[in-house]
Order: C-alpha cells, then structure tokens, then sequence
C-alpha cells in the first residue's frame, strides 16, 4: 500500500511540476491571457486526474503480448460506442485498431481538417458534437452535425482523394485518432471490413458531390442514410437532417 501511495504521490508532484513549467514558458513568450489558460486546459484534460505518466515509457518496459493486451484494453470505451467497432463479428479488427488509437482533446470551434487537403489520419468521437461544412455551406450550417461514436475523415484515407468536407468542433470534444498507414496495414487482414468501410466512403463521398450539384452525381437508395452514424444515438437527427433537405428541395421545385 505504502508503495501505491509514493507513485501516486509522485505522478502528482510530476504532473505540477510539468504544470509550473508550462505556465513559466508562457510568461517568458508573453503568450495573451485567453490562450494560456486554453493551453493549461488542454493540459488538465490530457491529465484529468492531476497525474503525469510516461505511457510510452511503462508499455516499453513490458512484453508485447503484455502491451497489446493493455492498449486493446485503453480502447475499450470508443469500442463500445462505434457501431464498426462494436460487432461481434468485427471483434478482432477492433483489438487492430484499439492498439493503434491515439487520444486527442479538441476545444469549441477548432477546424481538425479542411476540405481539399490530403488527409493523413482519420477521428473517432468518444465525447463532443463535430459539424461538415463543405465549400458551398462554410457561410451557413453545416452539412451535417455527427457526435458520439461516429468517425469521420476516412473518406479520403480509403479512397485516395483530398478531404471532401471541413470538420470544425461545435462543443469540447474527446477524441481519437488513427494514422493513414496503421488504417491500410489493418485492413489488409480484413478484406470483409475493408470492402465495407469502402462502400461506407464512397456513400459519404457520393452524398457530398449529390449536395453541392445534384444533377452531376445521383444518389444510390443506401446513400440516403449514412450506415455507420444512423447507428449511434443521432439516428433521430440523421433522420431529420434527410427529412428536412428532401423537404426543402420540394420547396424549391
């Protein structure tokens, strides 16, 4: 017990330690007051316990099988609320992917990627709303609005593209990441995933070629409802969000 208590301890006085100097760093570059405490937010999300640890070294201290087996572990909570991640049938590809889950904190209103860029990795939502715009819509709303347990930024991963959509944070947001290579070499291994989340990116992609000109790209019948969103707790707002746009192209007619 006394053992447990001098690392807690010194996880602690390491985490202030980090904190002190952090906060010295932006007094010497005379950083404005509103980003310094944006900068020690993040800081205090990254560490919500108010404990520093060195993962990376501790997880190369142990054996692989040891790691493996504590990284698919760490992924547990986004596993269980993506609908790709959380069949039983996509069991083994989820372990894939949780080992390779990086976590990431995002703040109100922060552009993660912008439309016709090339895109490098790809987000899960553990916690928080994200809005598309696409280029006609970045002055209006959004495109669409999607929150726990959807993934977005794959399209152009899969499919080779430039990022078809700009994502912006409407709230605080808990997220992960996954890098382009670790995504591929993955689905390498599991041609049955990777075939559906192909047909999953090229809906995406044919749905916001449909929205900005309708009559160059038409929309197949399992177009009309993203697959992997309806899924998650925005099914009612995904069935709405259709409603409202069939709704207003009648209008316009």
């Amino acid at each position: 017990m006394s053992s447990i208590l001098e690392v807690a301890n010194k996880a602690s006085q390491q985490f202030q330690q980090k904190l002190a100097q952090i906060e010295d760093y932006m007094r010497n570059k005379k950083l404005p007051p509103a980003l310094r405490e944006k900068v020690k937010e993040y800081f205090r999300m990254q560490h919500n316990e108010g404990k520093l640890y060195d993962e990376t070294e501790i997880l190369e201290t142990i054996t692989p099988v040891m790691r493996r087996e504590i990284q698919a572990f760490n992924g547990r909570a986004i596993s269980s609320k993506v609908p790709l991640l959380n069949s039983i049938t996509n069991k083994s590809f989820a372990e894939e992917i949780a080992i390779e889950l990086k976590p990431s904190y995002a703040f109100q209103e922060e552009i993660l990627i912008k439309e016709n860029t090339v895109g490098k990795e790809m987000y899960f939502i553990l916690n928080g709303i994200v809005e598309l715009f696409v280029s006609r819509s970045m002055d209006s709303s959004a495109y669409v609005t999607i929150g726990d347990g959807c993934y977005f930024g794959e399209v152009a991963l899969i499919l080779g593209c430039r990022r078809t959509a700009t994502a912006k944070t409407k709230t605080q947001c808990v997220l992960y990441t996954l890098n382009r290579d670790s995504l591929l070499n993955i689905l390498e291994d599991y041609p049955a995933t990777s075939q559906y989340m192909k047909k999953i990116a090229a809906s995406r992609q044919r749905r916001v070629r449909h929205f900005l000109n309708p009559s160059s790209t038409k929309l197949a019948p399992e177009d009309e409802i993203d697959l992997e969103d309806s899924k998650t707790e925005l099914v009612g707002v995904a069935k709405s969000l259709l409603f409202n746009k069939k709704l207003q192209s009648k209008n316009m007619l």
